[in-house]
């Protein structure tokens, strides 16, 4: 099953420092997170990466990542500049006071909950090109697997270690060829929003360091100055909508980015 996804989001408020590793693993990537403030808060945002299997950074994933709530898997045919147009429409969600919230669906416990709400025209508008999602259960050893048919949610729960048995046995001329694409990219400039010792330092706590990280310029905002350590993380740490409560009941309750 692994063997046919196509993204993974990732949330960098529950990653921390994992998401640059994150970011050095794997360069085909985005924040959902675009322009004035949004920009600033790239230590906290949503990203969604081009996901393979098996890959160094796949790897790295299911091993680092699972059971920790890091975010959610999908396939999709669509290329990644329209997915990550896609998903920008559900960042924001209004309340029925008119109060505009973040809406943390990337967070595996919330979509878990969220999706079995949807209505079918919910389910239709955000799965759009999405086959289907794989989420963490309650209980880690198992995945999820949901899918909209017509406008209903199908839901299938499988033992977590035989998805990973199962993508672990593609071809091994593919997990060469691409395991030389990651290994190059390890050695290519770092994302520009991350300094030269942030990279060492999240290489490092990777066992990586021994691949070079390009010196670069500091970019005019830096890292430290714009995202409090603990405060920001923390504001966008715990889910800021509830799935059950305030989640959007019809179509204009999306709020469209793109």
């Amino acid at each position: 099953m692994f063997s046919h996804l196509s993204y993974v989001l990732l949330d960098a408020a529950r990653m921390g420092e994992h998401m640059d590793i994150a970011k050095v693993l794997n360069p085909k990537h985005d924040s959902l997170y675009r322009g004035g403030k949004e920009q600033t808060l790239f230590a906290v945002a949503p990203y969604i990466f081009q996901f393979s299997a098996p890959t160094q950074f796949s790897d790295w994933f299911t091993d680092k990542g699972w059971g920790d709530s890091w975010g959610v898997m999908l396939k999709s045919p669509w290329p990644l500049p329209e997915m990550h147009k896609h998903f920008r429409r559900f960042l924001m969600v209004n309340t029925e006071d008119g109060q505009q919230l973040y809406f943390r669906y990337y967070d595996p416990r919330v979509l878990r909950t969220f999706l079995p709400t949807c209505d079918a025209q919910q389910l239709r508008e955000f799965f759009g090109p999405i086959d289907y999602f794989i989420v963490e259960d309650e209980n880690p050893e198992y995945a999820l697997r949901f899918k909209q048919e017509n406008g209903i949610l199908k839901t299938e729960r499988f033992k977590f270690q035989d998805i990973v048995q199962r993508y672990g046995e593609v071809d091994a001329v593919q997990k060469s060829v691409e395991e030389k694409q990651y290994q190059t990219a390890l050695k290519s400039p770092p994302p520009a929003e991350a300094s030269p010792e942030v990279m060492k330092k999240a290489l490092k706590a990777a066992g990586l360091e021994e691949f070079p990280v390009a010196e670069q310029e500091q970019t005019s905002i830096k890292k430290e100055e714009t995202t409090p350590k603990h405060e920001s993380a923390q504001k966008i740490e715990e889910p800021i909508v509830s799935p059950t409560e305030q989640a959007p009941k019809n179509k204009s309750k999306w709020n469209m980015f793109d």
